[in-house]
């Protein structure tokens, strides 16, 4: 077979691979055609600057919106995102702990809670927070808690005065001292006989230093593992208040700007 003849199937084959970007240079195009093909291009030219731009030097609200709508979201709960205040994470350390052992979360929504809707913030609670608890209203403000015996978590909704903050909190003080108090004597005592017995000193005087030296090894251990749980219990009431913020806006009532000006 001449070279001629073996060209065609080699370009034949390499066009046919599925999922491959080719240029199909042979190919002749029709006038319409190739107006089409420019226009896309220059639009997707133009929409590449255009983000190029805008990213380096940040976006205006009113390009979000746009950038939200595009996207298929309304832009009115970006303008509820902006307005919604998340106040900084509030951490009670301990150096003895390795992690903090105590969290507040604070967020703000814009709006206002009818009478008729405060019976909708309880169930909202209970069923975000996946958990029976307590409920109680002090001085307009809903309150939430929760204690497994190891330490409470608890949220507060306030309605008000144009906006409703929300508070959820967790002290673990409990758990902290109930993994720490078992687990160092514990580990003192097993790991310490273990490795005495393999040095030949069990049941020795010198025993005891080993069963010391054990218990700092497994108070290292537990700090590492507590920072571990430290974590988790801050990504879960970050989710849980989260999740809170949504579910009271969709129950507040927007309070309108008495000058009518869009926001």
């Amino acid at each position: 077979m001449s070279q001629e003849s073996r060209r065609p199937a080699a370009e034949g084959t390499e066009s046919e691979r599925p999922g491959a970007l080719s240029r199909p240079r042979g190919r002749v195009l029709g006038d319409a055609e190739i107006a089409r093909i420019l226009q896309t291009a220059a639009d997707l030219q133009e929409r590449s600057d255009a983000f190029a731009s805008t990213s380096a030097h940040g976006l205006t609200i009113e390009d979000l919106r746009q950038v939200a709508h595009e996207a298929g979201i309304d832009p009115k709960f970006v303008d509820i995102a902006v307005n919604q205040g998340r106040g900084p994470v509030g951490r009670q350390k301990s150096l003895l702990l390795g992690g903090p052992q105590s969290w507040r979360f604070h967020s703000e929504i814009p709006g206002d809670v009818t009478e008729e809707a405060r019976s909708r913030l309880v169930q909202a609670v209970r069923s975000v927070m996946d958990e029976k608890g307590e409920v109680a209203e002090v001085y307009g403000r809903l309150e939430w808690r929760h204690d497994d015996t190891l330490g409470p978590v608890s949220v507060g909704i306030s309605p008000g005065s144009g906006t409703t903050e929300i508070d959820v909190s967790a002290n673990r003080q409990g758990e902290a001292g109930l993994i720490f108090g078992l687990g160092v004597p514990a580990g003192g005592m097993l790991g310490g006989a273990v490795v005495a017995n393999l040095i030949g000193v069990a049941g020795t005087i010198a025993a005891l230093p080993v069963a010391a030296a054990m218990a700092g090894v497994s108070y290292g251990v537990l700090r590492l593992g507590w920072r571990m749980r430290s974590l988790w219990w801050e990504r879960h009431l970050q989710q849980k208040i989260e999740e809170l913020s949504s579910t009271v806006q969709d129950i507040t009532i927007p309070v309108e700007d008495p000058s009518g000006d869009e926001p």
